[in-house]
């Protein structure tokens, strides 16, 4: 072969390096640049193979970015963003280190034994590595390698690989440019379609998917979550996740999952820390809570973006399922923290509106809750409804609501048993615990109380009415909680509506009671007698139940008016009716009086009488109070009330206890017949008529 002319081996070389220029200069996607490089090279310098590694300096590591080969393999093809370490393989860093071309041949002696073992296993024979220089700075290594000989690589080989390596190395720099310009103008774009679609709503929930979306999106990260701040929990509560493809799996927690910060300082230092925080499980150095967090999750590594508003934290935006070795670039964190800047403005905007939404809906429900108390006059009622409010304004199962009221002796017990009639049955497990120290001092001091109460929180509002306390309304949570202000406020304004409801039911009892009580003895009156008389007897026949009705007349009563007076008349009136309440079935038997000296007693579930023969003196149990024993009748009853008065002293002249009275007694009674309320009461009369033709004192039962 003819040697070349001088000066003709130059020319090829520029020729090379020319066309290898023109061909990168065609391209800015770095992806396209790079794999122009590697081929173009490999087929000018007719070598195996060429491949391209990106030099991390902070890092110091090596990754292969490009490789080119003739005959490419399934290893070839995984080479591709392989991390070399170079503090653990030297022999990699040198053509860093030394800026100059550094080759490799397998039969050389003096090559390290590692090296060596490492090419004889990949096949390699000989290797050529370049820096690529950019300005002043190394940003990677571009190495040949020949597999087919055992190549000498010569001084032009190297001349022209050098040469190659700087048009390369510009083609690399310029492609990452663009790329971080593209990238840098695809975040800003996201950023405003971020803030765009931000804005766009106000409900908290939308907000918070677009803000773990659009952080999914942007850094092509497999799982994102929102874990919102809680002042009043002092805790972060999970209320967002975002997953994709084939990581939307893990034994990650659940929605709604709280996180009190007392029990999780790692989660209060990064709310509160203001900046990224980036966390690998590989990292020694990682804090215990912090560890268990990660695990719990089911990720390797996260990152955890803090979200304020104005100063104050509302939340951590946190990133997740991302590889180990992965670590995001200025740029990326740049963007996170942009959004989480976005996220935090909107998350505080969505927050006042459901704030005022709230408030709205509160105000609309406290004119409701004010209506229906003030409509009721049923004390059971306003106490109920009060509950079901404020219940419902603290999530129903998250609080426990009790009304206490004060009883005739001043003690504070239960509702129910406060309101509870004589003999009512009281429905329900009922607390019979004294008031604690908030209880004591919300009655003593009249002031709404708040505190920790058998480890959870209590919120205790005085029921005041003209200057007394009347009770109290306690709200009580498992765990510990602070109340918020509107909370406070709205539980004080539906209190005091109760305390005046509870006052106005108390008065329209009272009020009630007095329309259908006898002033005089305090017994119903004759109007309340046939108005119950009435709905006794349609229970008793629509049920076949026995009932009876006593009446009774004192003896006499004009002659003892006349003979001790009218005032003592009076006083024995109220005598007889106080022994009428004492001889009768609390809750049961119903006492009246019928007008003038005569009264009458209801008697449900108790037949006329038993006895055969003569009535004038029926047997009855021992002792003046209690029900009538099993089998015994209406007439029991009335003769142990005739005998109680026959036996009594009432006052005589000077008001001392000398005088005795008698009283006749009429009873009548069905058992489930059709028997109307007049007709029993004219049947009791007849009776009592009976009595009084046949001596008077004595007691006679209807036929």
């Amino acid at each position: 072969m003819a040697a070349k002319p001088p000066g003709a081996q130059t020319r090829d070389l520029d020729a090379v390096v020319y066309e290898v220029g023109m061909s990168l200069a065609g391209s800015l996607v770095l992806e396209e640049v790079l794999t122009t490089v590697v081929r173009r090279i490999a087929e000018a310098m007719d070598v195996w193979s060429c491949a391209i590694h990106d030099y991390d300096e902070e890092r110091r590591t090596r990754t292969c970015a490009a490789l080119w080969t003739r005959e490419p393999t399934q290893e070839d093809i995984g080479w591709v963003g392989h991390v070399i370490d170079l503090n653990e393989r030297p022999s990699c860093a040198a053509v860093i280190d030394t800026r100059r071309p550094v080759e490799a041949y397998v039969d050389d002696q003096a090559i390290d034994p590692d090296e060596r073992a490492t090419m004889e296993r990949t096949g390699e024979k000989a290797t050529l590595d370049v820096p690529l220089i950019y300005g002043d700075k190394v940003i990677g290594v571009l190495g040949v390698v020949e597999t087919r000989r055992l190549r000498r690589f010569t001084d032009d080989d190297k001349e022209l690989l050098l040469r190659l390596a700087q048009p390369a190395a510009i083609a690399i720099h310029n492609a990452r440019m663009f790329r971080r310009q593209e990238e840098r103008a695809r975040r800003l774009t996201a950023l405003l379609g971020s803030s765009r679609a931000l804005t766009a709503t106000v409900e908290q929930g939308e907000v918070l998917s677009t803000v773990a979306s659009e952080a999914v999106a942007a850094l092509a990260v497999p799982r994102s979550a929102i874990l919102v701040f809680r002042p009043e929990l002092d805790a972060l509560v999970l209320e967002t996740m975002c997953e994709r493809g084939e990581h939307g799996s893990g034994t990650h927690d659940g929605l709604h999952t709280i996180h009190e910060l007392g029990e999780c300082p790692g989660e209060r230092a990064i709310l509160e820390g203001g900046v990224v925080v980036e966390e690998h499980l590989s990292d020694d150095a990682l804090a215990a809570d912090r560890r268990l967090a990660l695990e719990a999750w089911g990720v390797d590594a996260c990152l955890s973006v803090p979200l304020a508003f104005g100063g104050r934290p509302v939340g951590i935006l946190r990133l997740g399922g991302f590889e180990q070795d992965r670590h995001f670039s200025d740029a990326e964190l740049e963007f996170i923290s942009g959004l989480g800047e976005l996220a935090g403005v909107a998350i505080n905007n969505a927050r006042l509106f459901r704030s005022q939404r709230e408030q709205s809906e509160r105000l609309v429900g406290l004119f409701e809750t004010s209506r229906r108390l003030a409509s009721s006059f049923d004390a059971h009622d306003v106490v109920a409804h009060t509950v079901r409010e404020l219940s419902a304004l603290f999530g129903g199962s998250a609080a426990e609501v009790e009304v206490r009221l004060r009883n005739g002796e001043g003690q504070y017990v239960p509702s129910q048993i406060a309101l509870a009639q004589d003999g009512e049955a009281v429905e329900g497990p009922v607390d019979f615990g004294q008031p604690g120290d908030l209880e004591l001092r919300a009655v003593t001091e009249h002031v709404t109380v708040r505190g920790r109460e058998d480890g959870g929180s209590a919120l205790v509002v005085p029921l005041v009415v003209k200057e007394h306390a009347e009770g109290y309304v306690v709200v009580r949570t498992a765990k510990p909680r602070e109340f918020a202000e509107n909370e406070t406020e709205v539980v004080q304004i539906i209190a005091n509506q109760a305390a005046v409801a509870l006052e106005n039911a108390g008065l329209y009892g009272r009020i009630e009671l007095l329309a259908i009580t006898d002033g005089l003895t305090g017994l119903y009156n004759h109007r309340h007698f046939y108005e119950r008389m009435h709905q006794e007897c349609a229970r008793a026949l629509r049920y076949k139940l026995p009932l009876s009705l006593l009446m009774i007349d004192i003896d006499d009563f004009k002659k003892f008016n006349d003979e001790y007076g009218h005032p003592l008349g009076d006083q024995v009136l109220r005598d007889v009716a106080e022994m009428l309440q004492t001889n009768v079935r609390r809750g049961v038997d119903i006492p009246a009086r019928y007008g003038g000296e005569e009264f009458v007693i209801i008697l449900p579930y108790t037949a006329g009488s038993t006895a055969v023969g003569d009535r004038r003196r029926v047997p009855g149990p021992e002792g003046p109070t209690g029900p009538p024993p099993a089998g015994s009748g209406a007439s029991v009853v009335g003769e142990r009330i005739r005998r109680d008065i026959e036996e009594a002293l009432f006052p005589g002249h000077g008001g001392r206890r000398s005088a005795h009275i008698t009283v006749s007694v009429g009873v009548a009674g069905f058992s489930g017949q059709a028997l109307s309320a007049d007709e029993l009461v004219r049947h009791a009369d007849k009776a009592l008529y009976a009595a009084k033709h046949k001596g008077k004192n004595r007691l006679e039962v209807s036929e």
